[in-house]
């Protein structure tokens, strides 16, 4: 846990330079949220949590700093390290499509020092294809060489129905869509999880976040993209609960491997969490200032005639 904080606090820091406060409350909500306290999450789960911000950060580091000769050599040993994701296929398919979308990022962000970024993104993107080989070239041959592994795995949608039960767009906003949750043998904490005050506070990430929309100090380049992204996450996510369940089911029928993603509400719900965590807390350094500023006015306006 202590690593995704930093990890979080460590990729804000770096999409909001100048805002430690922001850093601390997202690296907090990152952490310790509604869809984090719900269960012990295993040892890939928080794995993946500390490492894709991490990533997503030293990649726009690697690529726009000055420093890009001490940072590279370290990007390139980070980004090795994402042959552990492998062991999960989807996680390493959905980590892959976060590095474009960062790179697609950095690129639009950064398009006015087009001639000095655009060749680094390239380079790193190339770099970090031949850094992973070593373990991509082995998948490869073990999949479909001449002594293949046999791979079983649902690929119908259908067959796996009863895990959409919950995947209702009410309880994506509360980040709690999980299946078993109806089930005491499963989850026998869950009614305590159901009193009016918790009912309620589970609601305030999801409000936070998409309340970004209508501050506009926060930089349009962080906001936009952000609630874009986690609007369609949120969307795929209800899987084949309605009411977008034609949309989905073209998706898993039609689009080639989607079906990787047959249970999307644990594969993406770990990026919608990142990108709330940014904008929650660029929110509460926003909300944190301006309460200060009227506490602050307020007992100024009180001790003036005290002074007089």
């Amino acid at each position: 846990f202590g690593a995704q904080f930093l990890a979080m606090a460590f990729f804000v820091r770096t999409i909001l330079p100048g805002h430690r406060l922001a850093a601390f409350f997202a690296g907090f909500i990152y952490w310790f949220n509604p869809g984090a306290v719900l269960g012990a999450p295993g040892l890939l789960t928080m794995y993946v949590g500390a490492y894709i911000p991490y990533m997503a950060a030293l990649f726009i580091r690697t690529a726009t700093s000055s420093r890009r000769r001490l940072l590279t050599p370290l990007f390139l040993l980070s980004i090795a390290a994402s042959g552990f994701l492998s062991i999960n296929p989807p996680a390493f398919v959905l980590f892959a499509i976060f590095q474009v979308f960062i790179a697609t990022y950095i690129i639009w962000r950064y398009r006015s020092s087009r001639d000095r970024v655009w060749p680094r993104v390239a380079m790193l993107g190339f770099l970090s294809i031949a850094v992973n080989l070593y373990w991509a070239v082995t998948l490869y041959y073990s999949l479909f060489g001449n002594k293949q592994t046999v791979v079983s795995a649902v690929t119908n949608v259908l067959d796996l129905s009863f895990v959409y039960q919950r995947d209702s767009i009410l309880n994506m906003f509360r980040l709690n869509p999980i299946w078993g949750w109806r089930y005491a043998d499963i989850y026998p904490y869950a009614p305590a999880y159901s009193t009016p005050l918790l009912l309620v506070v589970v609601f305030v990430p999801a409000l936070l976040a998409f309340s970004a929309l209508l501050n506009r100090r926060i930089p349009r380049h962080v906001v936009l993209p952000a609630t874009t992204v986690t609007l369609a996450l949120l969307l795929i996510c209800t899987a084949l609960h309605g009411p977008w369940q034609p949309i989905n089911l073209f998706l898993f029928q039609h689009v080639p491997f989607f079906w990787l993603f047959r249970d999307p509400d644990t594969k993406f719900l770990g990026y919608i969490v990142i990108l709330y965590a940014v904008l929650i807390g660029y929110q509460a350094e926003w909300l944190t200032g301006w309460i200060i500023h009227l506490i602050g006015r307020r007992w100024t306006a009180y001790m003036a005639p005290v002074s007089y």
